[in-house]
This record gives structure tokens, C-alpha cells and sequence, in this order.
């Protein structure tokens, strides 16, 4: 979603995370959104700060998974 909503393909987040020293594929992020790959918590932050979010609304309405 928020991939999306800032205007950036798999391969330009890819690229951007690069540039941080995070060495993560499109592929692997293809795999990250299709909840198929787990991701460290460095890749988070790393994520989180490209696209310009905090954590927290990384994971707004994800309680449902967790009851």
C-alpha cells in the first residue's frame, strides 16, 4: 500500500534500500507484500524510512491477525 502510494516499483524500493546498505530484491519484496518471506527488523526501519512512515502505521488495522 504504501509502496504504491508513493509512486515507487519493487525494483526502485529495491534500488532506494540499496543506497541505506539493505540488500533486499524486488523479488524478495514481491514475496514480503505476498507474506511469503519474513523480514529483519533492520529491513523494517530501513523500509519504513524510504517510504517515509513511521512503524506504527506499518501496522494499523493488523490486530486481526493476532487474536
Amino acid at each position: 500500500k504504501y509502496r504504491e502510494l508513493n509512486g515507487l516499483s519493487q525494483r526502485e524500493l529495491s534500488s532506494k534500500l540499496l543506497l541505506l546498505g539493505v540488500n533486499l530484491y524486488h523479488s524478495d519484496i514481491s514475496r514480503i507484500e505476498a507474506n511469503k518471506l519474513f523480514i529483519r527488523d533492520f529491513e523494517l526501519i530501513a523500509i519504513c524510512r524510504v517510504l517515509n512512515i513511521s512503524y506504527d502505521a506499518l501496522f494499523e488495522n493488523t490486530s486481526k491477525y493476532f487474536e
